[in-house]
């Protein structure tokens, strides 16, 4: 039978072309659409487009919910998009670090597609974007399958369509940084202001520090009372930061220092790109303070007495120099009762010596025959003697000077003790007188012949 076909075959080859014609009659009659049985049709082949969002930088907290904006253009006419066929660009978004899928996008002919993929930039502080423009190329065979290559904006191949975006926040503006001062107080009555310590440390020593620093420790001085401050900085990464302020305990045992320790803590956060400090100051009982107040109190027990100025030491006196000073030395005048130096008391006296006040805070010797021996001067914690040149002086010179007032006296006609002397020796002498007078009668006498 071969190549012999019977008439029964003919005749059902013939009834199924007749159905099929009714068929594809009919469809043409209901839609106006021609009707193509699916295995006579090509098959629709469908793309997904993976994009790629990463965010970096030190400040990606405060983008973690950033929506970023994306635009998908055809460059083929026919070329389908996502949403349908009469679109250009078809647009949509991407919040966060994550992966978003668009699509799928449906080809139902063979042929050459090409879009472009690119970041709509929307130019805002503190925002960097990825600018990268993709090129993707879909390509469509008659065997129903799709083939994609995506290109970098310098014509290289991409591995994947990926955007990194980033973030720079400004940092902390120092001009508006609470600075709050430390403030000194001295309690008692000290004679001259001491100078105070005053130290900042950084809880740890990455934190900011103001101008100054060394190794997260600034230090201020304050000399009697007073305020000082230790200057501002500024932040560059969001967070909480620590300090301590406390006083530097000196060796001043003349004073009992404030032992207050404050804390300051700082709170950084990202507002409107830029970072903004909230900073709370508490003292040792953990309230918020305004100012930091140290209280010294001096317990010196009086005036500290000044250290001295250096003279210049004198050059050594001559015999010849010091008969000039003994005879033109102009009388003392009358002393106006010089205060005593504090704290230490009137010099040591000897028995028989009469110690007066002098000029300086000195004190003068005088000894018997009112000889001027000595001098007393307070140095360096301690009273220090100096001799007279007493074998130039002779108080005969001048018996009616005063050595303690330095005036003269004038005549001592009340003086009994000289009257007294003046008495005895005017007795011996009558006494002398009368006995002499006596002998020479006597011897007279004895002379004379009895008859």
């Amino acid at each position: 039978m071969g190549g012999i076909i019977s008439k029964t075959q003919k005749k059902n080859t013939t009834k199924r072309i007749g159905k099929t014609l009714a068929v594809i009659l009919a469809a043409v009659c209901l839609t106006g659409v021609p009707f193509v049985p699916d295995a006579y049709a090509a098959e629709k082949e469908q793309i997904t487009l993976t994009i790629k969002q990463i965010l970096t930088g030190d400040h990606v907290s405060a983008m973690s919910d950033q929506t970023f904006l994306y635009r998908l253009t055809k460059k083929t006419t026919d070329a389908p998009m996502p949403s349908g066929r009469g679109l250009i660009d078809y647009y949509f978004t991407v919040s966060g670090t994550t992966e978003e899928q668009v699509g799928p996008i449906t080809f139902n002919a063979a042929g050459a597609y090409t879009y472009e993929l690119s970041c709509v930039v929307r130019e805002e502080t503190g925002y960097l974007y990825d600018r990268h423009v993709y090129t993707i190329e879909v390509f469509v065979t008659n065997e129903s399958t799709a083939s994609v290559i995506v290109y970098n904006s310098d014509g290289t191949k991409a591995r994947d369509l990926r955007y990194e975006h980033g973030f720079v926040l400004f940092p902390s503006d120092p001009a508006i940084m609470v600075d709050p001062p430390v403030v000194k107080t001295v309690a008692g009555n000290p004679a001259a202001s001491s100078t105070f310590t005053f130290r900042l440390n950084a809880g740890d020593l990455s934190n900011p520090m103001p101008e100054g620093s060394i190794n997260g420790v600034k230090t201020v001085q304050i000399t009697g009372s007073g305020s000082a401050e230790f200057g501002t900085w500024a932040y560059t990464v969001e967070g909480t930061y620590f300090y301590t302020v406390s006083e530097v305990v000196s060796g001043d045992s003349n004073y009992t220092y404030d032992s207050s320790v404050y804390t300051i803590t700082d709170t950084v956060k990202a507002e409107d790109s830029r970072l903004v400090v909230s900073r709370v100051v508490t003292n040792s009982s953990n309230r918020q303070v305004l100012s930091m107040m140290f209280i010294n109190t001096y317990r010196g027990g009086g005036v500290p007495t000044p250290t001295p100025t250096p003279q210049p030491t004198p050059e050594p006196e001559t015999d010849l120099d010091l008969d000039l000073d003994l005879e033109s030395e102009p009388p003392d005048e009358e002393p106006n009762d010089p205060p005593m130096p504090p704290d230490h008391g009137p010099p040591p006296a000897k028995p028989g010596e009469v110690t007066v006040p002098g000029e300086n805070g000195t004190y003068r010797v005088i000894g018997r025959n009112n000889a001027p021996l000595g001098e007393w001067r307070y140095e360096n914690g301690e009273w220090i003697y100096t001799e007279y040149p007493m074998a130039d002086f002779n108080p005969d010179e001048d018996p009616d000077k005063d050595p303690v007032k330095g005036a003269d006296k004038g005549p001592k006609t009340g003086d009994e003790s000289r009257n007294v002397l003046n008495i005895v020796l005017f007795c011996a002498a009558v006494f002398t007188m009368l006995l002499s007078a006596a002998y020479l009668v006597n011897g007279k006498n004895r002379g004379k012949v009895k008859v």
